[in-house]
């Protein structure tokens, strides 16, 4: 592949798990629960998650929201505008790199 076709792919979302933070945050509308996304990413810990979760809300991709309910803390994750737009051009990168693959001929 040529240097000038290379399509930038944004690491902070590229990572597994903070992508599957970000899919999930999407499919649920653009706010969970902390504890839900960490049962639907089978984390088996907070703190991976917690980590995970600050990278993309230092990046400006997520907001962690902390409510109390009742004397009980609940932190939601929420999918922030600019983290639409980052999973959005994400995407296209993906899908750029995936019509450039195919379009190549196969060695043979």
């Amino acid at each position: 592949m040529r240097r000038s076709s290379v399509i930038p792919i944004d690491r902070t979302i590229h990572e597994p798990t903070r992508l599957g933070i970000i899919m999930y945050l999407a499919r649920c509308g653009g706010k969970a629960p902390f504890v839900d996304v960490r049962r639907e990413l089978d984390i088996k810990h907070s703190g991976a998650l917690s980590v995970h979760s600050r990278k993309l809300e230092d990046a400006g991709i997520i907001e962690a929201d902390k409510v109390f309910v009742g004397r009980t803390p609940r932190t939601w994750l929420v999918l922030t505008n600019q983290g639409r737009q980052a999973l959005a051009l994400y995407k296209a990168a993906l899908d750029a790199v995936t019509d450039v693959t195919l379009l190549e001929e196969s060695p043979g």
